[in-house]
């Protein structure tokens, strides 16, 4: 955890974060390789982003196909009472 606040930093009162290579992290990192870094980070953070689109479409059609699923209901739920969020 200390290694990762470390190289991330601690997250805004918004929730964003940054994320830097600097001169601290070696004389490997050449102006190639930073590019290339940074188009990783872009490329993965695409494919985060991809997955939870479709995680949420998938999730709203379960939920319009069957409603007893939502949060709140059933027997660890308010009883099946509509829920207000």
């Amino acid at each position: 955890e200390h290694h990762i606040i470390n190289t991330i930093g601690i997250p805004d009162e918004d929730g964003t974060i940054t994320i830097g290579i600097t001169e601290w992290d070696g004389e490997i990192w050449t102006e190639t390789l930073y590019l290339q870094a940074i188009e990783a980070f872009d490329a993965s953070t695409s494919l985060v982003l991809e997955i939870l689109e479709m995680w949420a479409k998938v999730r709203v059609q379960e939920l319009q196909r069957f409603p007893m699923f939502s949060p709140g209901t059933g027997p660890s739920g308010n009883g099946g009472k509509p829920v207000n969020r």
